[in-house]
């Protein structure tokens, strides 16, 4: 399955999920690199959804890090993969550990390992999650 064929699946859940506001984040060579695909406001609770296609693309430590600070804020960050079907019933991955800095450049190496850790873990399994505290 392609990354496009991913974006379909996210697409249609937004669509079925009311009230939800939300955009497709077209990435350029203007844009803050991490951010992720989707942005989302659905049921008082903020989203930010990067999209894999599970072809052996996996998520870049920058994306991980811009993910972080999401989930520290109180959003969720979400990673779609081709088993994805919708917000209300995604696998949740919880996030044990807690990092400082506002820049992924400001993380002490044991942090930049902890992240790197958990990106490997979900690197691995290619599934669906809801990741949060």
């Amino acid at each position: 399955m392609l990354e496009k064929d991913v974006d379909k699946l996210i697409v249609s859940d937004l669509k079925s999920l009311t009230p939800c506001k939300w955009d497709k984040n077209q990435g350029n060579i203007y844009q803050k690199t991490g951010r992720a695909d989707y942005t989302v406001l659905w049921d008082g609770r903020y989203y930010e959804i990067e999209a894999k296609a599970g072809n052996g693309h996996t998520i870049g430590m920058a994306q991980m890090f811009s993910g972080y600070k999401v989930i520290e804020a109180g959003g969720y960050f979400v990673l779609a993969y081709p088993d994805y079907t919708s917000l209300k019933d995604i696998p949740h991955k919880k996030i044990t550990f807690r990092l400082n800095g506002n820049k992924a450049s400001e993380l002490k190496p044991k942090e930049y390992m902890q992240l790197k850790e958990f990106k490997e873990e979900l690197d691995k399994h290619k599934k669906s999650y809801l990741i949060s505290f």
